[in-house]
């Protein structure tokens, strides 16, 4: 398409001390992929000014298999991305605490030039989540998740990621009783509330 889009991205993959018999992925990264269907479902049908387009990948516990391959063909074929959102770890909080997330914006990594743009979807990104959540935004660089192929080809990236370190991270006790569902939930307000004020622009 000639027209820009946002690409809405995460990994359906998981590792864990024992991957051959239990690697239940939770958190890891079942949390962002509930996300992108759930996203998906509210957003279907629905008329925007710019195009939407949710991918999971596999591999990305392995260097980020599927998303270089996505990458490699989105430069190849000129997509026309104004911004990546990523979905990582996004469903635990420790317990007890107040409603957070970090929201992560491109800060230099292999090409700068898409650091001005990154900035400015992550703060548009925090202030979707004062206005239409609960949570408070702490900001960081990105990381080795799936927008890092598509921020080396130059696009924009962003991304939600956990405000603590989940102590059940690549473990077999990464299970469904250990997800946060009202952090889940606070998130995907979030990240849909970014989409539409996006798409809409």
């Amino acid at each position: 398409t000639d027209e820009g889009f946002i690409l809405v991205c995460g990994h359906y993959d998981s590792i864990s001390e024992n991957s051959a018999t239990s690697a239940p992925g939770a958190d890891d990264n079942a949390s962002g992929v509930a996300a992108l269907l759930e996203l998906a479902r509210i957003l279907k049908g629905k008329k925007f000014n710019r195009g939407i387009l949710f991918a999971v990948f596999g591999g990305e516990e392995q260097n980020l298999i599927g998303s270089n391959a996505c990458a490699a063909i989105a430069e190849q074929e000129n997509w026309k991305i104004d911004v990546v959102i990523n979905l990582d770890m996004i469903s635990y909080r420790n317990p007890g605490s107040s409603p957070k997330i970090i929201v992560e914006y491109d800060q230099g990594n292999k090409t700068p030039q898409n650091d001005s743009a990154a900035k400015a979807y992550g703060l548009l990104m925090a202030q979707a989540a004062k206005d239409y959540t609960s949570l408070d935004v702490e900001h960081t660089d990105i990381w080795n998740s799936d927008y890092i192929p598509f921020e080396n080809k130059g696009y924009a990236c962003i991304g939600a990621y956990n405000p603590h370190d989940n102590p059940f991270y690549h473990k077999s006790t990464d299970t469904i009783d250990n997800v946060n569902f009202d952090q889940l939930h606070e998130v995907v307000k979030m990240v849909l509330a970014t989409i539409v004020i996006l798409s809409e622009s």
